[in-house]
């Protein structure tokens, strides 16, 4: 019987040449080019110049030719979570959406990422801490923030469709894991398509998950009379033409500035077609803010519409 491995080294120096690690209990394939495993501590650290790591689709691209990043993986806190994950080097990791086919949703960093789970709510979510420089961002919906430090919390799909019998809150139902809160620390700013939050120390937005709305609705069809319907069809109402209203002209971003801010956003999806075509464009998502709590040191600014 050959004696069980405590400890495995495994690198390779050639150009191009990466080695893999797959893990099939947390669905994670990574990539780099020095592996260290100790089968006692369950820990495996890999580094890479640079480092990649796909999990679930989600991938994540750290370190670069003149600076490597290190990905130290172990066994959760609890019995049944999944690994906890550190990676230690600037870094970028983009979240895969499965109702776009895309991974549109990206946060990045410059120095950590540490990956491990919360209960929120009698519901276990995955938390990233992302260190120094940090942004998160949804390239498609114009919205990004940034801070010293970010701290994400993913709800599980499993969990979303468990609140579909809210009438007015209802989430998506696409499969895939959603931010529901974020959290700025240090020298924060952020921006959507309704408000600039200019600066602040420390900011919170949750999201809320809301029904889709259309953004070209198509007026109800007119009635046609039937070949055999003898009724005749109804005349035009008689009166003067309707007065053609004026849209409004859209207001800038409202401007904000406070120490501490917490943000209530809705994430809505806007359908360009009610009954979408293969062919079709991916819906667009839309954060328009609900309501904001601001503490200290408190300035609003909106310029006017004209």
């Amino acid at each position: 019987n050959l004696p069980a491995i405590n400890k495995l080294h495994a690198w390779t120096y050639s150009p191009g040449r990466l080695l893999t690690v797959t893990s099939q209990d947390d669905g994670m394939q990574a990539y780099g080019q020095d592996l260290v495993h100790d089968r006692r501590t369950r820990q495996t650290i890999l580094t890479g110049s640079p480092l990649y790591v796909v999990r679930d689709h989600n991938v994540l691209t750290a370190g670069h030719q003149q600076r490597a990043a290190t990905l130290t993986t172990q066994p959760g806190p609890n019995p049944g979570n999944r690994a906890r994950i550190r990676v230690d080097g600037p870094g970028r990791v983009e979240l895969f959406d499965k109702a776009n086919n895309s991974n549109a949703v990206a946060a990045s960093w410059q120095r950590s990422l540490i990956q491990t789970q919360e209960q929120v709510d009698d519901t276990e979510q995955d938390l990233f801490i992302f260190t120094e420089g940090a942004k998160f961002e949804d390239v498609k919906a114009d919205f990004w923030l940034k801070g010293n430090v970010l701290k994400l919390w993913l709800k599980p799909a499993a969990q979303q469709s468990t609140a579909t019998a809210t009438a007015t809150r209802t989430p998506p139902k696409d499969g895939s894991a959603k931010p529901s809160k974020v959290q700025a620390i240090g020298d924060v700013s952020s921006h959507s398509a309704e408000y600039d939050i200019e600066h602040t120390d420390q900011l919170h937005v949750f999201f809320l998950d809301v029904q889709p709305v259309e953004s070209n609705p198509l007026p109800p069809p007119a009635r046609v009379p039937k070949p055999n319907d003898s009724r005749p069809a109804p005349a035009p109402a008689a009166g003067p033409a309707p007065a053609v209203v004026q849209q409004p002209q859209s207001k800038p971003p409202l401007k904000i500035r406070a120490k501490d801010i917490h943000t209530w956003v809705r994430r809505q999806t806007v359908e360009s077609d009610p009954a979408p075509k293969r062919d079709d464009p991916p819906p667009r998502i839309k954060y328009p803010l609900e309501r904001a709590l601001c503490e200290d040191q408190v300035r609003n600014h909106q310029d006017p519409a004209d």
